[in-house]
């Protein structure tokens, strides 16, 4: 049974995320799936950071799905994805067959407004995999939080469709808040909760340890207010008054 999880990595001190199937640990190297593909996909409209703006979630999603059913096909199992670096890539193992790199050509003409590079290399010890993709100790420790962390979503109907800067925002200081929240917290619920009058609230709250007494604000925390005061909104990070920290950002909505 397949065990996803996610954790945020550096390469070269430019941030990328790894999702991962830890399950395949024990039993890597599989005998009959030796050879490692690659399939790099280059990102049309990165963040600043090189990551996937929130623009590009679903049509890379539907990427994944496709190339995974197709090779699938061919006998290949997906073992990991990173992004980052303005890149997102897919990482397979299988066995050595033919036009692998005609089957992806396929899936991918369905998205021709995508470049991508398809590579794939004799790796019979899965090092690839051990090395790059499998997360260290601490990395570890982190994605087991993300998957014990509860989180709950009460989303009021915005009534249409969001400006993309607008939702952009929210995927951005959502993702660094979850991020503070099982990198720090120790908590076991995260709500997250979305609505909108002539501005669009967002708050994610936790159950955790709460704000230190001294509390310092790194380039995460700083980010997320920069992000909102970039639309003429702002964001607050307190303790929350049940106890563990509330992350409050009010963006302005543009009027009819």
């Amino acid at each position: 049974m397949a065990d996803w999880s996610s954790y945020f990595a550096r390469v070269e001190n430019e941030p990328i995320s790894v999702a991962v199937d830890l399950a395949l640990r024990d039993a890597a190297p599989l005998p009959d799936k030796s050879t490692a593909y690659t399939v790099a996909v280059t990102l049309r409209d990165p963040d600043e950071h090189g990551m996937t703006g929130a623009g590009e979630y679903r049509v890379l999603q539907r990427i994944e799905e496709e190339l995974a059913a197709a090779l699938e096909a061919r006998g290949l199992l997906e073992v990991g994805r990173v992004t980052g670096r303005g890149m997102r890539t897919f990482h397979y193992y299988g066995p050595s067959v033919d036009d692998v790199a005609g089957t992806i050509a396929g899936v991918m003409a369905i998205h021709s407004e995508y470049a991508y590079r398809a590579l794939e290399a004799d790796d019979p010890l899965w090092a690839i995999y051990t090395n790059y993709l499998y997360p260290d100790e601490q990395q570890l420790a982190f994605a087991n939080d993300m998957k014990a962390l509860q989180v709950v979503v009460e989303a009021a109907d915005p009534g249409g469709s969001l400006p993309a800067a607008i939702e952009v925002a929210v995927y951005r200081i959502t993702q660094e808040a979850l991020a503070n929240v099982a990198h720090h917290a120790q908590a076991c619920r995260c709500c997250i909760r979305l609505r909108t009058d002539n501005a669009l609230h967002l708050e994610i709250s936790d159950d955790g340890l709460g704000l230190p007494a001294e509390h310092h604000m790194g380039v995460g925390l700083l980010s997320m207010r920069e992000r909102a005061a970039e639309l003429g909104g702002t964001c607050v990070i307190e303790a929350a008054v049940a106890g563990g920290t509330r992350v409050y950002a009010r963006l302005p909505l543009p009027k009819e």
